[in-house]
């Protein structure tokens, strides 16, 4: 293969741990009902290893190409991982940019303040906010302070860092769409949303889902 073709970056799941109960993700049983999983073996991933594995990719693969690292949320939230900014920090003495995944919920404003003044557009957060109040974004959420979340990113966006705001459409928060675009440009944080497509509950019939999507493409927002 040739790699310097390749634009791409890699995902790297440092901790299963997380203060959420969202009922579609990997660590949660799958019946919906929001119970992790009794097999989840819970474990932050030692630095050591980490950083072995992220000079191994920039050993392998172009760093000119391979434009940055994700610390991902795909069964533990990252920002639970007590050494989250070693981690930082052994990404960007390799690449330009980390990206990480979160709910936002943990952590302090003055934490996410610190590290946009730091690191300015080199961390790029995405926060997983379904709603615009607290109860509707419990409802997929559950276990996640809204009002938390939304200082924390509102902070990060504040103080330089690149911030991205990931808005699951569920039917229960479609009214809450236009009030998500306005906060975005109050605030100058990069809106986009995901149109739920999973089974379950929570999923959008595919006549609603057409016709969300295209408003918000009208609007010039992105759907991802």
């Amino acid at each position: 293969m040739d790699y310097s073709r390749v634009d791409a970056g890699f995902e790297i799941a440092p901790t299963t741990y997380c203060q959420a109960r969202c009922y579609a993700c990997q660590r949660c049983e799958s019946n919906w009902s929001g119970k992790v999983r009794a097999d989840l073996k819970l474990t932050h991933m030692e630095h050591t290893l980490f950083e072995s594995i992220v000079n191994q990719i920039a050993n392998t693969y172009p760093t000119n190409n391979i434009s940055h690292i994700r610390l991902c949320g795909e069964s533990g939230d990252p920002m639970m991982h007590p050494e989250i900014e070693q981690f930082i920090t052994t990404v960007l003495s390799r690449y330009t940019r980390v990206g990480i995944q979160t709910n936002g919920g943990l952590r302090k404003p003055e934490w996410y303040a610190k590290i946009g003044e730091l690191y300015k557009n080199r961390v790029t957060i995405i926060f997983g906010i379904d709603g615009t109040d607290h109860d509707t974004n419990w409802k997929y959420r559950e276990g996640v302070d809204w009002n938390r979340a939304m200082d924390n990113m509102i902070s990060f966006n504040t103080a330089g860092g690149t911030c991205v705001w990931q808005f699951i459409i569920f039917p229960w928060n479609i009214h809450q769409i236009d009030e998500a675009m306005k906060i975005a440009r109050e605030t100058n944080i990069d809106l986009r949303f995901i149109v739920n497509g999973k089974d379950g509950p929570g999923v959008i019939d595919d006549e609603t889902r057409d016709q969300v999507m295209q408003k918000i493409a009208d609007l010039g927002y992105i759907v991802l």
